[in-house]
């Protein structure tokens, strides 16, 4: 009998102790799976750090492993966010973007009682560009060109791309020579193109001044501001004024490199075209 008593209490003993060293084992994993959840759920947005554990065993490559994933997925999260508010080839803010941010905005100067000037510039000849040398051209024309606009707008504005070949602007405190002045800046500016044999680039810009309309619905005042704004470009393109050309600058011994990188790169489109 007692034999028996002794060999059950070292059986619980030894169910015990194996219990403890299981939870123990699994403790980790039971806490990087459940990291991971919250994780993915969006309960956990920073990524995990699991700094204590030591990463020469099994479990702890597990979790290292863990935590190398959720940094990535971090970032993959960020990126989006921020493909989600940018314009992919540009840069700048996209349309989607510039219409909140376009709203705020309008709610702003309600708030102060201020006005607040906004600008479509459109970029001419784009069509003609790319029928002739190609979308990889066009595209490098725009991104060139909304890094001008970038340079000769003050922190306190912002510019987006509006449509395929448009680009918005807003200006705070500003005064009547703001538009002349805006030109000037853009003028004075020169686009890096790879060769100078391609044709000039003009922009048509055109302006309304936006005042604060307080009986107005703010979805409504914003499309009234937006009409107002392209009727303004319009009128300005009928009458044939407004213009301004973009010069090209570019180093002789940076032309040459880019223009041989450029014509290989068309050789060997042609040739991929053609087999």
């Amino acid at each position: 009998g007692n034999n028996l008593a002794v060999l059950g209490l070292a059986t619980l003993i030894g169910i015990l102790i194996t219990t403890f060293l299981l939870e123990w084992l699994l403790y980790p994993i039971y806490q990087t799976s459940s990291t991971l959840r919250q994780f993915l759920n969006g309960e956990q947005t920073e990524p995990v750090n699991f700094e204590e554990i030591d990463s020469k065993d099994s479990v702890g490559q597990l979790m290292t492993e863990v935590q190398y994933m959720t940094h990535k997925m971090s970032l993959l999260n960020h990126s989006l966010k921020d493909y989600s508010i940018f314009d992919l080839l540009t840069g700048v803010l996209n349309h989607r973007a510039a219409q909140a941010h376009l709203r705020l905005d309008i709610a702003r100067a309600r708030r102060e009682k201020k006005s607040m000037l906004v600008a479509l510039v459109e970029v001419e000849q784009l069509r003609t560009l790319n029928e002739q040398f190609g979308f990889k051209i066009g595209d490098l024309y725009l991104s060139e060109v909304a890094k001008v606009l970038s340079r000769s707008i003050r922190e306190s504005d912002w510019v987006a791309r509006w449509k395929g070949n448009q680009f918005l602007i807003v200006l705070w405190n500003f005064n009547n020579a703001m538009p002349t002045t805006i030109f000037m800046r853009i003028q004075q500016q020169s686009l890096k193109i790879p060769l100078n044999t391609l044709p000039q680039l003009s922009l048509t810009m055109g302006a309304y001044e936006y005042k604060p309309h307080q009986y107005l619905d703010l979805s409504a005042d914003l499309v009234k501001l937006l009409v107002h704004v392209e009727d303004s470009l319009t009128q300005i393109k009928q009458n044939h004024r407004g213009n301004i050309v973009l010069t090209q600058t570019q180093d002789l011994e940076e032309e040459e490199e880019d223009s041989k990188r450029y014509f290989n790169e068309m050789e060997r489109e042609l040739v991929s075209y053609c087999s």
